[in-house]
């Protein structure tokens, strides 16, 4: 799984800025090229909420697709900021974090 966020801005003056939150389940990748790879089975959940809410959410998405519980390996990949990092053990207490080599800067 992977989870990252974006800033959208607001369309409405004087209103703030407001965040998008994406998540991607798959149940592995396939190697396409020396640059491509292949999402097998891929799962999208994004929303404008709450991060505690968008990992409840998220996490009921992917056990409706990939039986999350019974999972002898749950892999979450994320830019390492902390809503990511306590929404993963909020919601996927075995689940294995790893930081995503592509860092924004």
């Amino acid at each position: 799984m992977e989870w990252d966020d974006t800033p959208v801005p607001s369309q409405e003056a004087g209103e703030r800025n407001f965040s998008l939150k994406l998540g991607i389940g798959y149940s592995q990748k396939q190697r396409q090229g020396p640059k491509r790879w292949q999402l097998r089975d891929e799962v999208v959940y994004d929303g404008v909420e709450e991060p505690e809410n968008f990992a409840e959410r998220f996490c009921a998405r992917m056990e409706e697709s990939f039986q999350v519980e019974a999972a002898k390996h749950v892999v979450v990949k994320g830019d390492g900021v902390e809503w990511i990092c306590e929404g993963a053990a909020q919601v996927f207490p075995r689940h294995v974090f790893q930081l995503d080599r592509w860092p924004v800067g």
